[in-house]
């Protein structure tokens, strides 16, 4: 990209200077992507055989990891980041049950799986420095799936939220901001209540933000929105004339968030599933031909080289459908204003802008704290429940130990008598012990990638002196381009 800007300074005298450049830096990077997929594909190979051996990695639990990256994945994060970097990003996070079926796995474990890659593409994304993240986590049509698996699914959102409840301080030290889209009302109710504490103590991060669509379908946000207007009118808070695109769009779940740039689905289905059908209009979108458990680091760098090449053409006609939406807004209440005076239109116009202005102020201010009263009544509630389970846990517990105290008693008396002790374990043992065997698993899956790293293959070889042969040659094309400049001055 810097290459590019500096030739495009010179067009006068070398256009074809510029053009051997751009094919160059683009052949450079298709070989740095087809590297990365050799790399995408030996790190598949190891999840495989980590599965076959039923060493899984889902035993890593967090949602904020802090994972090294190789010198090439940082070579490629630097030099995509010379470029435009996507400020948001959305993802169909589709084939987790198709991954299960290749796997031979339940279909549970296949959603499993799935939140384990969530939870390294926010890690990508953070090294990538993309500000929002929107991921499709749960379509209101999956409710149509067998009742056992829509159970087990919520069985594992309840979980990951329980769990992400848990990890608020690494919420507050990485300043993400975290929201839920959908119709929670579909929901349980534990589940509602995780959702909003979620949303409760992290609603004033500013650095990142991650949208969980759960319970959502974008014909339905659409539907919520227009409910809404229809409220307001009824009630008086604006006029009908006062609906329009513009205040419509204010009025979705994604009110507080700007389009997304980048759309990516993955498993190869090319459809958008009723996914921000309205937000997408001008997004780029690309259609990945891999499971979601099985996207890579590869997959993301290059879904971002795509939106590079393609994002200027869209931009143009983003900002000419803004304008001339705003020009026919205009032009509607010029038209009212017309019919309501006879003189002095313009100041009749200005009058009618800055009404209308108003009114649509105090109601968006009233949807904002009837939406955000639901979250705190919801979070309220869950602190209370929560309080009284310790409490009458902290009970349970104390008889639990009165009546350990004396099985240990009858036990040492007894002892002779061949008795067996019912085996007792505290909380805080089993925690020990759970993070002791994820360590080990740990440790486990770092040494298999070392072994593998260590059997380079001679097509791997081959390929990597392709490289360095591609490295020499574009070196010699960056000489060659200055020396021209230089005698071109």
């Amino acid at each position: 990209h810097i290459l590019c800007a500096f030739a495009d300074g010179y067009r006068h005298d070398l256009e074809i200077i510029q053009l051997d450049l751009c094919a160059c830096v683009e052949d450079t990077f298709w070989v740095l992507i087809g590297f990365g997929k050799m790399a995408a594909e030996n790190e598949i190979l190891a999840e495989d055989r980590r599965i076959d051996k039923g060493q899984d990695s889902c035993s890593k639990m967090s949602w904020f990891r802090t994972e090294k990256r190789s010198w090439l994945e940082w070579f490629c994060i630097n030099v995509l980041k010379a470029g435009e970097i996507p400020s948001h990003v959305a993802l169909i996070m589709d084939g987790n049950r198709r991954f299960a079926n290749k796997k031979k796995l339940n279909k549970i474990e296949g959603h499993l799986h799935g939140f384990e890659k969530l939870a390294e593409t926010l890690n990508w994304c953070r090294d990538f420095g993309i500000k929002e993240l929107t991921v499709y986590a749960f379509s209101i049509e999956n409710f149509k799936r067998p009742k056992d698996e829509v159970d087990a699914i919520m069985d594992l959102a309840r979980e990951k939220f329980r769990y992400l409840l848990e990890e608020k301080d690494k919420i507050m030290s990485y300043n993400v901001c975290i929201r839920c889209l959908g119709n929670t009302n579909l929901l349980p109710r534990d589940v509602q209540e995780l959702i909003s504490q979620i949303v409760e103590i992290s609603k004033s991060n500013t650095k990142y933000v991650l949208n969980v669509c759960f319970a959502y379908t974008a014909r339905e946000e659409i539907t919520s929105a227009i409910r809404e207007l229809a409220i307001g009118v009824e009630k008086g808070l604006i006029k009908s004339s006062d609906v329009t695109e513009t205040l419509l769009e204010k009025c979705l779940y994604t009110n507080k968030s700007n389009p997304p740039n980048l759309v990516i689905r993955t498993s190869g289905e090319v459809r958008l599933s009723d996914f921000l059908l309205w937000q997408s209009s001008y997004s780029v979108l690309i259609f990945v031909k891999v499971l979601w458990p099985e996207f890579t680091f590869w997959h993301l760098a290059f879904a971002i080289f795509y939106f590079q090449r393609q994002f200027r053409s869209t931009k143009p006609y983003e900002q000419r459908s803004i304008s001339v939406r705003d020009e026919m807004e205009v032009e509607q209440l010029r038209e009212i204003a017309v019919q309501e005076s006879l003189c002095d239109v313009e100041e009749r116009l200005l009058q009618m802008m800055k009404s209308r202005e108003d009114r649509i102020k105090l109601f968006l201010q009233h949807l904002e704290e009837k939406r955000d009263k639901l979250i705190r009544n919801a979070a309220r509630y869950a602190v209370k429940i929560s309080f009284a389970r310790l409490k009458s846990r902290n009970i349970i517990n104390n008889k639990q130990d009165a009546n350990y105290c004396q099985m240990r008693k009858q036990n040492t008396l007894q002892k002779g008598a061949g008795t067996s002790l019912i085996p007792y374990f505290n909380l805080g043992q089993l925690k020990k012990y759970c993070n002791e065997q994820n360590q080990m698993r740990t440790k486990l899956d770092e040494m298999e990638i070392m072994d593998l790293r260590d059997k380079l293959s001679p097509q791997d070889l081959a390929s990597l002196i392709k490289i360095f042969a591609r490295i020499i040659i574009f070196a010699r094309l960056i000489m060659t381009t200055i020396m021209a400049i230089v005698l071109a001055d």
